[in-house]
């Protein structure tokens, strides 16, 4: 798979991971009713974010104080779903999970009656994470603070985020590298890098080139378009982007920080979703004092009851560029498979992407993570 502007079975997170279901109860009153409606965010109060999932971009409004947000989904360029609003309550847990519980929908096969929710976990300074219900597909991502094209434009490290793609291979394909955006808002320019997963373990490098320039971009209602081989979308803004880069495909961008260290990293433990093909399951990893990260799955996102079957480990190279992390993942099997991330600091926290393969098979596993 090539970024389209350019030249170009679940890891076990514990022994149950391919069967854990994690179910968020709906917050329902005693006799069984479901939570009262609640009213759609007050634009004025409600901070703005976009997304992109699958073939739709997202439009949030999430309002903390009042517990309440709005999500609308429209068609990426070249999809035909259609356009659908959701609107809803937030219920923040102990655990530093939330369920926002939809309780209005314009999609029929999305109820408004309190059963259906996303799982999602909220950050310092705007970091969201959002697992969509099964009835709209799609899988967990990251959610960008929403922001005018100017606010697109700068040097990211970025990953390519494609769990359901059966055509992406990370090992042996681009999927990491280094994004600049720049130049007027007629007139985007996009330049930079790219690489495969297999660079990471220090051998040779089936993908290691500089991205061919691809037409200009125009901005259009704060978003960047760029039409090259596809449709690319550019959004975001506060140091984060998140770009559809084609069906079923996306970028996930963060600023280069050159401040941010390994220390910094590590002294911090996180929250987060375990993404691949399969699905997407909650997740926390926690540093020891050797620098090595375990991961488990949660099986509770309400009490944080993780599963306690066997752990897998992630060692980190200690030497961060930029906010561009690598090193390797052990499973059960003691199975090393390299890794790649990008990481940012969010006021106090520090927002972590990661990408890997399964030990199985060449498909991705993406671990996406806030601090606590």
């Amino acid at each position: 798979m090539r970024i389209p502007f350019a030249l170009v079975p679940l890891v076990a997170f514990g022994s149950a991971c391919g069967s854990v279901s994690p179910t968020v109860p709906d917050g329902s009153s005693a006799d069984g009713a479901p939570p009262d409606a609640a009213a759609p965010p007050d634009a004025a109060s409600a901070a703005r974010y976009v997304g992109a999932d699958g073939d739709h971009l997202e439009d949030w409004a999430i309002d903390p104080g009042a517990a309440t947000f709005a999500v609308t989904l429209r068609a990426r360029p070249g999809a035909s779903s259609a356009t659908r609003t959701f609107t809803g309550s937030i219920t923040t847990y102990a655990s530093g999970f939330q369920r926002m519980t939809i309780t209005s929908s314009t999609d029929a096969a999305v109820p408004g009656d309190g059963s259906a929710y996303f799982l999602a976990i909220a950050g310092a300074g705007g970091a969201y994470l959002v697992a969509p219900p099964t009835a709209l597909g799609g899988t967990g991502h990251p959610l960008a603070i929403a922001g005018d094209c100017g606010a697109q434009l700068g040097t990211f490290g970025f990953l390519v985020l494609a769990p359901t793609s059966l055509e992406f291979a990370p090992a042996t394909e681009a999927a990491y590298g280094v994004l600049t955006v720049s130049g007027p808002a007629t007139a985007v320019a996009i330049t930079g890098s790219q690489r495969s997963l297999d660079c990471a373990a220090g051998g040779t490098c089936t993908v290691d080139e500089v991205l061919m320039p691809p037409p200009p971009g125009t901005c259009t209602d704060g978003a960047t378009s760029i039409v090259a081989d596809d449709v690319a979308i550019l959004r975001g803004g506060a140091g984060s982007l998140v770009a559809s880069i084609g069906p079923g495909k996306q970028l996930l961008g963060f600023t280069e920080d050159a401040s941010l260290t390994f220390d910094e990293i590590a002294a911090k433990n996180y929250l987060g979703l375990a993404v691949t093909a399969n699905g997407t399951q909650p997740a926390v990893v926690d540093f020891g004092t050797d620098g090595v990260a375990l991961g488990r799955l949660v099986l509770d996102p309400i009490s944080g009851q993780t599963d306690n079957g066997e752990a897998i480990s992630f060692a980190f190279a200690v030497d961060v560029t930029r906010g561009r992390v690598h090193g390797t993942v052990a499973n059960g099997g003691n199975v090393l498979t390299p890794f790649v991330g990008i990481a940012r600091r969010q006021g106090a926290h520090v927002l972590l992407d990661l990408l890997t393969t399964s030990s199985s098979d060449p498909s991705p596993v993406y671990v996406l993570l806030v601090s606590r």
